[in-house]
């Protein structure tokens, strides 16, 4: 908010006192506005200090699944408050949430798992927030579409992501006969069932699924016959490209 000082905590316990010599920042408590905060993808060691300062120091965390953020909240020992904010009640939790960011109160949005807005809720949160002039921060942090394209093993200097495919074989046919033309890798998340040689992929194309968990970093790679796996997990594909390759 205009005229909104900066909150210094008080002093982390934790700190010790090389931290000064080392010429690390002294941490500060996260400014009043909606802060978009990344949470982990697999691995709750997975999420940046910055991601929990502003978790344990808000006013309110706005969750897609408040049982799912608990777990996260436990685990470093975080007792701010959540309410459920998700595409079922946003119209109607999203003015409460306003209100509340325009008295100067500070709020997280965090999904699930991953960085918010990205296949997860809190576009309509953001527009109206930047509306009023309610200041909207990011504490980036892990990403799945990122870590999908990292693991894949397709090329990386351009892609486009293009969200859920489709439920109906009809709807995801036509999708993909647009995607065909565009430059680079596609990122795209699978629905339940879609297998390599369902309607789901046209014959060519290379496809890279990676579990974007802490199982990553062990990653077999194997034929493409290999079902896609769960679904929600983002999915690299490249048209053209005729030795498919896994990674799971």
């Amino acid at each position: 908010m205009p005229g909104s000082k900066r909150r210094t905590p008080p002093p982390d316990p934790a700190a010790g006192p090389g931290d000064a010599a080392a010429g690390r920042a002294p941490r500060r408590l996260p400014e009043p506005g909606l802060h978009l905060v990344a949470t982990p993808i697999g691995d709750l060691g997975d999420i940046t200090l910055r991601a929990l300062d502003t978790l344990r120091h808000a006013d309110l965390i706005a969750c897609e699944d408040t049982r799912v953020t608990a777990v996260l909240l436990r685990h470093y020992a975080i007792a701010t408050p959540t309410a459920p904010y998700h595409e079922h009640n946003a119209a109607k939790v999203r003015p409460r949430l306003l209100q509340r960011l325009a008295a100067g109160e500070t709020l997280a949005l965090v999904s699930d798992a991953g960085t918010p807005l990205i296949s997860d809720p809190g576009y309509r949160l953001v527009v109206e927030a930047r509306e009023r002039g309610i200041p909207v921060h990011c504490a980036p942090g892990p990403s799945a579409v990122m870590a999908a394209l990292s693991l894949a093993g397709l090329p990386t200097d351009a892609f486009t992501f293009a969200g859920f495919l489709p439920a109906k074989a009809s709807g995801r046919a036509a999708l993909l006969d647009r995607l065909a033309a565009a430059p680079g890798s596609l990122v795209l998340r699978p629905r339940a069932g879609c297998r390599t040689r369902s309607p789901c992929w046209p014959p060519g194309w290379a496809t890279g699924r990676p579990r974007s968990t802490r199982e990553a970093d062990q990653a077999a790679r194997g034929g493409a016959q290999r079902r896609a796996g769960r679904a929600g997990r983002p999915l690299c594909a490249r048209p053209g490209r005729r030795a498919a390759r896994w990674c799971w």
